[in-house]
């Protein structure tokens, strides 16, 4: 059994493991970086540390009908570094067991991810995505450049 945090991005129910995330996050200004690649929302400061935001709608490829209410983000780390993973709405936390299928199905379901997603798991409300945060935070790794 493992805990998952449960957020909503571009309509998708998306899981990422509670033991991955440092600080959950309200609404936080984002300071622009020119040149950065398309789903780098700028930056933010958490208690004098610079942290990248990153917008999960244009990392995974998929189109808002209508801008997010809130820039709500969950920070996590990889390779030393913070991220903070903007989320349209942040749910609440559900125990997960046994994935509903392997990653081998789930590529086959689902080719535009099959580089990002984990695993996939039956809630009450319906089925979960959760996302790798490695590959998900690889630079240059199966990455969606033209969502807008």
């Amino acid at each position: 059994m493992q805990e998952i945090i449960v957020v909503e991005v571009a309509g998708e129910r998306i899981g990422v493991p509670i033991s991955r995330v440092r600080h959950v996050l309200g609404p936080q200004r984002v300071y622009p970086v020119p040149l950065a690649d398309q789903y780098v929302a700028g930056v933010l400061n958490l208690r004098g540390r610079i942290v990248t935001a990153i917008d999960l709608a244009k990392r995974l490829g998929v189109r808002r009908e209508q801008p997010a209410d809130s820039n709500s983000s969950l920070v996590v780390e990889w390779n030393d570094e913070s991220y903070a993973l903007l989320v349209d709405r942040i749910h609440d936390i559900v125990q997960v067991s046994e994935p509903v299928v392997n990653r081998d199905e789930l590529t086959a379901m689902l080719p535009a991810w099959r580089e990002l997603v984990k695993e996939l798991y039956r809630t009450q409300d319906g089925i979960l995505v959760e996302f790798d945060i490695e590959r998900l935070l690889a630079p240059g790794r199966n990455q969606q450049r033209d969502a807008r």
